[in-house]
């Protein structure tokens, strides 16, 4: 299998977050001896590979959706998909859903 190249737009960082409780606490994770807040290399690797595979399942939902409603321009398209997908249940974070959406919106020329 070919490696793709990770483009240096692409969000390398975990979404921060903090944890309740008497203490504030910072959820950080211990990798190979060092405490991190971001993706490690591997992890960054697999969640563009699923960000990519995200786009072109969604370009092709997109294409057959403007196909099917003629009236509907890709601006107004993009929007809908923009909104709709938190409430997808995808393991993404709202930085890769803001990468997605743009390279979607690339693909249809409204940069």
């Amino acid at each position: 299998m070919t490696q793709m190249s990770i483009p240096a737009n692409f969000p390398t960082r975990r979404d921060i977050s903090a944890v309740a409780g008497v203490q504030p606490k910072v959820a950080i994770r211990h990798v190979d001896g060092r405490y991190v807040g971001e993706f490690t290399d591997a992890e960054t690797r697999e969640r563009y590979e699923i960000c990519v595979d995200l786009v072109e399942q969604l370009y092709s939902y997109c294409a057959r959706k403007l196909r099917e409603q003629p009236t509907w321009t890709a601006s107004e398209l993009l929007s809908r998909v923009a909104h709709s997908i938190p409430s997808k249940g995808w393991d993404i974070t709202a930085p890769e859903t803001d990468w997605v959406m743009s390279e979607l919106s690339a693909r249809f020329g409204n940069v």
